[in-house]
């Protein structure tokens, strides 16, 4: 990508995370997953982490968007300290400052492509029409205008994750979270999506962070993390 270090400096911070921890009880005894993890992501970069399977990485992005609590640590996003909230004040949390990309879509298969993308803002009180403007308008920016009535069982796997990506955006969030974006696409389909991935940033101006194993995917990003032993080490 192209230098945008003195841009983003002057970005503010839209994600501060400090010493955050993360601990499950097992059987075999407590398992630490994260481990004084710290991190700040400025408004309209783009992120990557990247490890193995089973480092941590979903379970970062959880306690990112209010998914789940740290064990200790503090999370800060858009001004908000999440962990503070209470269960009300984070969903009203994810559904007006975070958007959602995931391996699968998700999307509700007895809604037609707009109106998946249409509920999120629906949920946030918007109007109808105020819902349906944004969500051509975001169909348009994915280039699935064409498909606004279809099912998802009538939309390819590509055209099913770019509604996903339409329907994370549709509350102008924040922060846009994706757990392996492209992993259950081909590789064709998965670069395009990465295309579109970097035309959206820009084009709305959301902070991204992106868990994934694609390397081109990281590659593209501005700042690149590894998980190692429940921290994160920015890849020179």
């Amino acid at each position: 990508m192209p230098d945008t270090n003195t841009a983003i400096s002057a970005r503010e911070n839209i994600l501060q995370v400090t010493k955050l921890c993360k601990s499950f009880e097992t059987s075999a005894g407590t398992l630490n997953v994260l481990r004084d993890l710290s991190l700040k992501v400025k408004s309209a970069e783009m992120v990557a982490i990247v490890g193995e399977s089973g480092v941590g990485k979903s379970t970062l992005l959880h306690l990112l968007g209010g998914l789940d609590s740290p064990t200790s640590g503090t999370i800060e996003c858009a001004g908000l300290n999440i962990v503070a909230l209470n269960e009300d004040q984070r969903s009203k949390f994810r559904n007006q400052k975070v958007g959602f990309v995931f391996q699968f879509h998700h999307l509700l298969e007895d809604f037609t492509a707009v109106e998946n993308i249409m509920l999120p803002s629906l949920a946030a009180g918007a109007s109808r029409s105020e819902s349906r403007f944004r969500a051509e308008e975001l169909l348009q920016a994915v280039s699935l205008s064409d498909r606004a009535s279809h099912l998802p069982s009538e939309l390819s796997g590509g055209e099913q994750q770019r509604i996903a990506v339409a329907r994370a955006l549709v509350n102008r969030p924040k922060l846009l979270l994706a757990d392996e974006p492209t992993g259950n696409l081909d590789i064709a389909t998965g670069e395009r999506l990465h295309d579109l991935l970097v035309e959206i940033n820009k084009r709305e101006g959301s902070a991204f962070v992106i868990a994934t194993h694609n390397p081109k995917l990281a590659k593209r990003c501005d700042i690149v993390y590894k998980f190692i032993e429940g921290a994160l080490e920015a890849n020179s």
